[in-house]
């Protein structure tokens, strides 16, 4: 079987310089970050009581110590659970079918052609529409969400994954069938490797995003999760409640992009 190597001898060049300023300046990242940190919080409590009542803007002390109460009773981590687990079911669904099918219409510009308008059409109209329609055809549990989350993910993991797959150069897969090489080989020996550093971009960007279909079917009907939360406090006009609900939003966010992150590092060195 036809298979593809890098020549011997050939070393990836390593800016060891550069990686030892980055790793000292790291400390100094931080304490930057801290520093903006500590005058949002201050310049926030100064306008809520000096500026605009509090009633508008929340209270920055109240928002902690609903956090506080949250993790310490660990009433957040079943809606956080609930809505992960919809947010991950999405995710999984949308990028399991958003692959292979950036892989068949990015290899076969006919087939591409055929399907581009309809998935252009699907990728414009705004997800928060299909939402109650969502909920009318599976009700009120997970499903919805899931599929609100699978939506949003299949079309940003397509978009980047099929630019991947197209930037393969023809020249390279003319060589792998000239060698004897079949379809398969093509896929797998060329096109995946390629368009690897694409997917994980794509799904370091749909995430956040399938994370966001997630919540917006919970508020419009759930009783359960992040967006469950969000309406409560809405309903109750508490806006600490509601910036505590987002700050977790924010937090969870963040984990699951700084997981990919590392899986981004992590995947060129396995080559």
């Amino acid at each position: 079987m036809y298979t593809l190597e890098a020549p011997a001898g050939v070393v990836k060049p390593v800016n060891r310089t550069r990686r030892r300023r980055l790793h000292q300046r790291r400390p100094v990242v931080w304490a930057a970050r801290i520093v903006v940190l500590v005058l949002f919080l201050v310049g926030w409590d100064f306008v809520r009581r000096e500026v605009v009542a509090e009633f508008f803007v929340g209270n920055p002390w109240r928002v902690y110590d609903i956090l506080v109460d949250w993790v310490g009773s660990g009433f957040i981590f079943g809606h956080i659970r609930y809505t992960l687990s919809a947010t991950v079911l999405g995710f999984l669904i949308g990028t399991a079918v958003a692959v292979p099918l950036a892989i068949l219409l990015g290899t076969n510009r006919h087939l591409y052609r055929v399907f581009d308008p309809f998935l252009n059409a699907g990728y414009s109209v705004p997800k928060i529409a299909i939402a109650p329609l969502l909920i009318i055809w599976f009700g009120l549990g997970l499903t919805p969400k899931v599929v609100l989350a699978a939506a949003i993910a299949f079309f940003l993991v397509f978009h980047t994954s099929v630019a991947g797959v197209r930037e393969v150069e023809k020249d390279l897969t003319d060589q792998v069938y000239l060698f004897g090489g079949t379809r398969w080989t093509v896929i797998r020996r060329v096109i995946l490797p390629t368009m690897s550093l694409q997917i994980l971009n794509g799904l370091r960007l749909s995430f956040p995003y399938a994370l966001h279909g997630a919540i917006i079917g919970e508020l419009i009907a759930s009783h359960n999760g992040l967006g469950y939360l969000l309406a409560s406090a809405r309903g109750t006009y508490n806006m600490s409640a509601m910036i505590a609900a987002l700050v977790v939003i924010m937090i969870v966010a963040l984990a699951i992009v700084a997981l990919i992150d590392l899986l981004q590092r992590w995947v060129p060195s396995t080559r």
